[in-house]
């Protein structure tokens, strides 16, 4: 998984980054451009590797960069940093508390200019040549040049949400999964992390403020969550993380002693935000977990809410795709309840292509080659 951290100079950005670095171990790097590569930590994937007895455990990776100075408003995000936040999947988007007052028409104002650089976008690929593929049964055949056509009329009614909370934009009924292969601004997920100072949080200000917050993204997702995927998942999580980032950081670099006089001082029991922030953000961001587990390895991947098993036998190994044959599934919480040969005899159960992957389920693919 790969993310990018966004967000106005001075909104927390490298402050958060800093608090992820302590918190996983890793160094801080230096330099104006910053890229970290995280481990996601998972118990769940050491307790399969005890369980197995397998030989070892490979768990995801999350890369995260923070650019400099590069914020998310309409006029400084694009298009010099376009090409950067495509090959992301996941945008988180930093604030700081006084940023409330224009957050909403800022989020609006942001969508819009991303829609506006994927019209630029798919006119190009209209010039382009037509791509036939097979139709799915029942299907009615449509080239992608049908496909771009229908979207950019979909994008050329933005203007029709006037305000948040406002009708539904129209869009097609039909799949539009193909055009996931155009990497567009629109298809991104979008993370809220909100930056402010301990005094911040604990004022009844920032609770109507945050409660405000939660509102504006839910009225845009009322609106728009089904414009590319009908049927799917919103891609702007309503979850929004909230924290003092260099106050976390700096207590928990404080000896035990100091850092529970300070505590004490500041009327704190414990610790804002959690050990597994980096998990958190993930979760938040719209992705869950499955693994594939033997004697061997056990390894966990990372895919998007609604991914069915077709695709994730894809992320494992592109032949066990194409010759894709049935699933077997069972969860590692059944694993928790009742033990792995338990689980395996009495849990385990069929599936075919269409189901959709649960956050811990452990898969077993029948593919021909």
């Amino acid at each position: 998984m790969e993310a990018s951290l966004i967000g106005s100079k001075g909104s927390g950005k490298t402050s958060l980054l800093r608090l992820l670095c302590f918190l996983e171990g890793v160094t801080f790097p230096q330099g104006d451009k910053k890229l970290v590569t995280f481990t996601l930590r998972d118990e769940d994937a050491l307790l399969l590797q005890r369980e197995h007895n397998a030989e070892k455990v490979t768990l995801p990776k999350v890369e995260m960069l923070d650019y400099p100075n590069v914020g998310l408003e309409p006029l400084e995000v694009l298009p010099a940093h376009r090409d950067q936040l495509l090959v992301n999947d996941v945008l988180l988007w930093v604030l700081r508390g006084n940023d409330f007052e224009s957050v909403e028409l800022l989020l609006l104002d942001t969508l819009r200019r991303f829609v506006e650089a994927d019209i630029e976008v798919l006119q190009r690929s209209l010039e382009g040549k037509w791509v036939k593929r097979e139709p799915e049964k029942g299907e009615k055949v449509r080239t992608y040049k049908e496909l771009l056509l229908e979207l950019r009329k979909v994008l050329e009614k933005w203007e029709g949400l006037s305000a948040l909370g406002g009708s539904p934009l129209e869009y097609p009924k039909e799949d539009l999964t193909p055009l996931s292969a155009y990497r567009l601004l629109t298809l991104k997920r979008i993370t809220v992390v909100l930056n402010v100072s301990y005094e911040e949080m604990n004022s009844e200000n920032l609770r109507e403020n945050l409660s405000g917050l939660r509102e504006a993204l839910g009225g845009v997702l009322r609106s728009l969550s089904d414009l590319f995927k009908p049927g799917g998942k919103p891609w702007i999580s309503p979850d929004v993380v909230v924290g003092d980032f260099r106050l976390e950081r700096e207590l928990r670099e404080l000896e035990p002693e100091d850092r529970e006089l300070f505590m004490t001082e500041y009327g704190l029991e414990r610790f804002l935000l959690p050990d597994d922030l980096l998990k958190l953000l993930v979760r938040n961001s719209g992705y869950i977990r499955f693994f594939t587990a033997g004697p061997k390895e056990v390894r966990e991947h990372l895919v998007p809410e609604g991914t069915t098993i077709l695709e994730a036998a894809g992320k494992i190994h592109t032949d066990m795709m194409k010759g894709f044959v049935r699933g077997e599934v069972y969860n590692v919480s059944d694993v928790k309840e009742v033990g792995l040969r338990e689980a395996e005899r009495i849990r385990k159960r069929k599936v075919d292509r269409s189901y959709l992957v649960q956050d811990g389920d452990i898969l077993h693919i029948l593919f021909t080659r």
